[in-house]
């Protein structure tokens, strides 16, 4: 899983620079859309060691690391100062 570690740190910073440039109401269902998508991959996994499974494997921890940074933009933007 080495490899969803390095896409999701790759991925992070473009998700914020997103989730900062444009309006939270596009970008958080998106991202949510998409770890939905990876979602419902699995359940065309007929077999666990292929690689389309490892695919599906690291195209979840990737959305799940962009609904989290478009979460916590939100969040952190509307925060009290």
């Amino acid at each position: 899983m080495i490899v969803s570690v390095v896409l999701g740190l790759l991925i992070v910073p473009i998700a914020g620079r997103l989730a900062d440039k444009y309006n939270p109401l596009v970008i958080l269902p998106l991202s949510f859309f998409i770890r939905f998508c990876s979602i419902v991959m699995f359940m065309f996994i007929e077999n666990p060691k292929t690689y389309y499974a490892f695919a599906v494997s690291v195209f979840v921890v990737v959305g799940t690391a962009m609904e989290n940074v478009t979460v916590d933009c939100l969040l952190l933007r509307n925060a009290d100062r």
